[in-house]
């Protein structure tokens, strides 16, 4: 049966009133859907929530995304269901002015998403991070909750509303289940609720189509930072630190992908995987097997609030990364080897001490 308790009934008739009053007039402003990160699970509750506002409450929303599709599946399902078409890549000062909101997220306060002047508050965020302190009230609605995706979230909100998926619309469907089997981890963390909204959603798409999603190809230079990872990796205790060396912004989800396989390495409980980008610009994926330590904690003391992030997923495993920009001052003229070298003392340093 669907989750449809008062709960989610009561959420969608504050959002459905929210959402008609500022938005429905043909002279108002069409909402922005901000995908901070363009993973499946972001993807996947925005393509959801614009199914939504269409349906339910007869109202257009555009969808953006920050930074470049880089991931091999991120790739795979932009151009398998031609998502280049309806999602616009866009910097914050292009969308600073419009009435924003978020999924899968609650911050523009967001390495990934840059800086601007304009200091625009989302007026719409749904996630399932924790940690945040966004309260909803009359200006906002807020649903942060305790579930292993926003998309969880958002497939709640459309049953609901009754709605059920035809054939046409069978790619929201699909959107919406890989974000949740990807972010809990092919549902090894998936909460109740999570199992629930997979297995109403897996009614209204081909299962040949998700499969072909799951299985998405992976490039000869995946396999080259694969290698110089494992050359390049230093172990302290049950911390290991691994280094890709200067890679492409186009490979850099792949940091993410060798980090979820070292932190299964035998008596490893914290992974820091890195590369360099941009000159002076590090870009890093963390994953954390200690449920005695706040990995989110652990990377805002280490590399800032600003430029670091984590979740942490059932059973205490926590999943994080960022962007930091290191100042070698004279020692940027130093030959790339050398640099690297230097990069990578910082980063040991970051990690392994206590």
């Amino acid at each position: 049966m669907p989750h449809t308790s008062l709960d989610v009934k009561t959420r969608l008739f504050k959002l459905k009133q929210f959402v008609t009053e500022r938005w429905s007039a043909p002279a108002s402003p069409v909402p922005c859907i901000l995908v901070a990160q363009v993973d499946p699970d972001a993807v996947g509750s925005a393509a959801g929530l614009r199914y939504l506002f269409k349906q339910a409450f007869d109202c257009a929303a555009n969808i953006c995304y920050f930074g470049s599709i880089s991931h091999p599946q991120n790739r795979a399902i932009f151009n398998k269901l031609d998502l280049y078409r309806t999602m616009r890549a866009v910097s914050m000062p292009e969308v600073g002015s419009l009435p924003l909101m978020l999924v899968d997220s609650s911050s523009l306060d967001d390495a990934r998403i840059g800086r601007s002047d304009q200091k625009t508050d989302p007026v719409v965020v749904i996630d399932h991070h924790r940690g945040a302190t966004l309260k909803d009230d009359e200006k906002h609605f807020i649903w942060i909750d305790d579930v292993g995706a926003a998309s969880t979230l958002v497939t709640e909100l459309i049953q609901g509303a009754d709605l059920a998926f035809n054939e046409e619309d069978s790619d929201v469907a699909l959107l919406l289940a890989l974000g949740i089997y990807t972010d809990t981890y092919r549902l090894t963390t998936a909460t109740e609720r999570d199992f629930k909204a997979f297995e109403w959603l897996r009614c209204f798409f081909k299962r040949d189509d998700f499969n072909e999603l799951l299985n998405y190809p992976l490039s000869p230079a995946y396999f080259r930072n694969v290698q110089t990872a494992l050359n390049r990796q230093v172990l302290s205790g049950s911390r290991l630190v691994a280094t890709v060396g200067r890679i492409d912004p186009d490979e850099g989800d792949d940091l993410a992908i060798i980090a979820d396989e070292l932190i299964r390495r035998t008596g490893i409980s914290l992974v820091v995987v890195w590369g360099l980008i941009d000159g002076n610009k590090v870009r890093f994926s963390a994953r954390n097997m200690d449920i005695s330590m706040s990995l989110v904690g652990f990377l805002h003391e280490r590399f800032g609030s600003g430029s670091s992030g984590a979740k942490l997923l059932e059973g205490g495993r926590g999943v994080g990364g960022g962007l930091i920009t290191v100042d070698l001052g004279p020692l940027q003229e130093l030959p790339l080897e050398r640099r690297l070298n230097i990069m990578g003392e910082l980063m040991q340093d970051k990690v392994f001490r206590e």
